[in-house]
């Protein structure tokens, strides 16, 4: 039941940071009120993807359903915002189109597989990758000052840039193993 309420969360949070602006009224720091919407809404999505994984667990309740719809919640959301990020310049083109790219791929095979009845469930190093990704794009948004709308010399020194940065690089090598060890997995279940 969470997992349906993640998809309109994550619209409204890429809406909220493709609507922030420069030119907006500060409310604080350098946030603008979109920002800070765009960032709660983010958190709250987080939030219940981590309860609806705990609580499906905690119930014996996992579905077919939140296995195929709840990965595309979170792709949906982590992608949305690292695109208007990486549109924006605060993400490292390289991390940004890999992590997506790799989520596109999965995403068809997971397809091809589904079409065959078969549902291809998260691994652990996954499930690193997401949360190291959603953590990264936390860091990103409260810690990174917005004062413009790209990278600047000041913004590169300073340590939540390269911590946003470095957490979304960690996700990066997670996201090339997981995605090496669903092809082992597939390779197995082909031969088997």
């Amino acid at each position: 039941m969470l997992t349906s309420i993640r998809f309109p969360l994550s619209a409204l949070t890429i809406l909220f940071f493709l609507l922030d602006s420069p030119v907006q009224v500060s409310i604080g720091g350098n946030f603008t009120l979109f920002h800070l919407l765009g960032g709660f809404c983010f958190v709250v999505s987080v939030f219940t993807d981590f309860l609806d994984g705990y609580l499906a667990r905690k119930w014996d309740a996992v579905s077919g359903f939140g296995k195929i719809f709840d990965p595309l919640a979170d792709k949906l959301l982590i992608n949305g915002t690292m695109l208007v990020f990486w549109w924006r310049g605060y993400i490292l083109s390289v991390l940004t189109w890999t992590l997506i790219s790799r989520d596109i791929l999965m995403d068809l095979i997971r397809l091809v597989f589904y079409k065959k009845r078969k549902i291809i469930a998260a691994i652990k190093t996954a499930k690193y990758k997401t949360a190291t990704e959603m953590l990264g794009l936390v860091v990103l948004i409260f810690c990174f000052p917005k004062t413009n709308t790209t990278l600047s010399l000041s913004s590169l020194v300073t340590g939540s840039f390269w911590g946003s940065q470095g957490l979304l690089f960690i996700a990066t090598i997670f996201s090339l193993m997981s995605f090496w060890q669903y092809i082992e997995k597939l390779r197995e279940k082909a031969d088997g």
